[in-house]
């Protein structure tokens, strides 16, 4: 049951059970009398909020292709590179071979007999790449989420204070004269219930403003995605923005620009406010008489509670429903007595119905009897007790003071109670935490197992794309090597042309067999170069054809 439901039911109640009589009469009519606007008015102030449709669909229609965007994860490669010494290399690439084919001076000795490579350098060039996220696109895209953010947070959050506030001013100022009684009332209530649930549901611009409230879940999802969270440590892309070739050419892209081009243009609100003030004065009967029923309560409540009578007047309440119970159990023995009489009257054929009847009658009348010997010796102990309140009243004042450290002590033990009933609360709280910590545990565990599963996929991917630029560089390292053999040639021709060399130097075993060596390979460049240089001369004199 809500609770509206709950204060109405609760209200019909009271309204049913207040008994009018010449009393309550005599209140009506004095408070009725004073019926002046000064004296009695309720103002309800409200508002009512129009929404503009355009930007809400515009951002809708874009925020899809964000995400998209977002999910394609564009990235720069950066390669940062180093010259180090040979014994710190790890892996070599592309780039590697190419720097020391540009750099001789890096290979200053002869590789080891027992190497694997001809070619041994001193040092070299290596690569390292790392991925960079940050780069234009991903920012604008970031700086386009930030930008959604604050315009539609910002419209929320006023439409729904205007137009979900619930406001009212009533003041009640009467001079109720009763003759021995006399009610000086001022009361003045305001009262002011923000994102009141009654004015959201009534609301005529609700479908927008959920409609809002998902686009804004959406902004802030995105906005915590990795990428844009690894985007968000980068400079902010300022306005205007500069339309590269994926700003232009990228669909998911080119829409999510356009959304923040068209809401960064945006002019206006965007939505109209209406604030209405509205007065029920004069009051219908029916409200003057809830308002006057609610005077009569505080009165009573008033004077209970300053007269200290809220115990006595508890026990005559019990009393009287024990006296209205067994009044009701009495009007029910009395028809079983007269059923009872009529049945004997009738045919022997209902004995045994008769006989079973004597038998619960018999119960119900000794019931009563105890009923009515208790509820006797209860009102003879309420009489006296009721003389013994009023005997003790005057020293129950006197004694006050002497109660007040008890009441101290007691209210000590409440406080301890207090604390050790926050303490388990607390407990459990903790133990609910943790149950939650767990199950985040465990997600976050079947989200690391799935981020394996995928770098593994990656790394397989990259593996083989490793194979295969390995084998471009064992092919550019090989045509390194024909270079430098040819150039080896190159030298020596050049030295033997130019008197720099003596043959006789070559006489010797060792000489002989490194001339023997490189002429050896010298042959296999030859043999390249020629097939290479006929494949030439053919293209140029056939154009590509063979000659038949």
């Amino acid at each position: 049951m809500d609770s509206l439901d709950i204060l109405y039911k609760a209200y019909v109640e009271y309204k049913k059970n207040c008994i009018v009589d010449d009393v309550t009469d005599r209140f009506y009519s004095a408070y009725k009398s004073q019926n002046l606007k000064e004296n009695e008015d309720v103002l309800h102030i409200f508002s009512i909020c129009k929404i503009e449709e355009d930007w809400v669909q515009a951002i809708e229609r874009g925020l899809p292709y964000m995400e998209k965007a977002i999910k394609e994860e564009r990235q720069f490669i950066r390669n940062d590179g180093e010259v180090i010494p040979i014994e710190k290399i790890r892996k070599t690439s592309k780039d590697s071979i190419q720097d020391l084919a540009k750099h001789a001076n890096y290979i200053t000795h002869e590789a080891p007999e027992d190497s694997a490579s001809e070619v041994m350098p001193d040092k070299m060039l290596m690569i390292r790449k790392e991925s960079d996220y940050a780069i234009y696109e991903n920012r604008v895209l970031y700086a386009a989420l930030m930008y959604l953010k604050d315009f539609v947070m910002s419209r929320l959050t006023t439409i729904k204070e205007a137009s979900n506030t619930y406001i009212v001013k009533q003041h009640i100022k009467k001079l109720i004269d009763m003759g021995s009684r006399k009610i000086d009332l001022n009361l003045e209530l305001n009262e002011r219930r923000a994102n009141d649930p009654l004015l959201s549901n009534q609301n005529t611009e609700k479908d927008i403003i959920d409609r809002l409230d998902v686009a804004l879940t959406q902004i802030l999802a995105l906005l915590k995605t990795p990428l844009m969270r690894e985007v968000s440590k980068s400079e902010m892309v300022t306005r205007p923005i500069q339309k590269t070739n994926i700003l232009k050419m990228n669909h998911n892209f080119r829409e999510s620009l356009a959304c923040f081009d068209y809401i960064a243009s945006y002019q206006g609100q965007g939505f109209t406010i209406e604030h209405i003030e509205k007065s029920y004065y004069p009051l219908d009967k029916e409200m003057s008489e809830s308002y006057s029923e609610s005077v009569i309560l505080l009165s009573f409540l008033d004077y209970m509670y300053t007269n200290e009578i809220k115990d006595k007047l508890q026990k005559n309440y019990e009393f009287n429903l024990k006296q209205e119970e067994l009044k009701k159990e009495n009007e029910i023995i009395e028809r079983l007595k007269n059923f009872h009489a009529t049945a004997k009257e009738k045919e022997k054929t209902i004995n045994e119905f008769l006989l079973l009847f004597e038998d619960g009658y018999r119960i119900l009348e000794k019931r009563n009897e105890e009923l009515n010997y208790e509820l006797k010796s209860k009102e003879a102990q309420y009489k006296k007790e009721v003389e013994s309140l009023n005997l003790l009243h005057q020293d129950e004042i006197r004694t006050i003071n002497k109660e007040n450290a008890a009441k101290i002590e007691e209210i000590n033990k409440n406080h301890e109670e207090q604390l050790r009933l926050k303490d388990e609360e607390a407990n459990q709280k903790l133990s609910s935490l943790r149950e939650e910590c767990n199950e985040e545990i465990a997600s976050m565990s079947r989200r690391n197992k799935e981020e394996q599963e995928a770098f593994k996929s990656q790394f397989k991917e990259h593996i083989e794309e490793m194979e295969k630029q390995n084998q471009e560089i064992r092919d550019q390292h090989q045509e390194l090597l024909n270079k430098i053999d040819m150039m080896e040639t190159e030298l020596l021709t050049y030295k033997v042309d130019n008197g720099l060399v003596n043959i006789k130097d070559y006489g010797d075993e060792e000489s002989f067999n490194k001339l023997e060596e490189l002429m050896s390979r010298m042959d296999k460049v030859y043999e390249k170069a020629w097939k290479e240089a006929k494949r030439n001369i053919r293209k140029e004199v056939f154009g590509g054809k063979k000659k038949k």
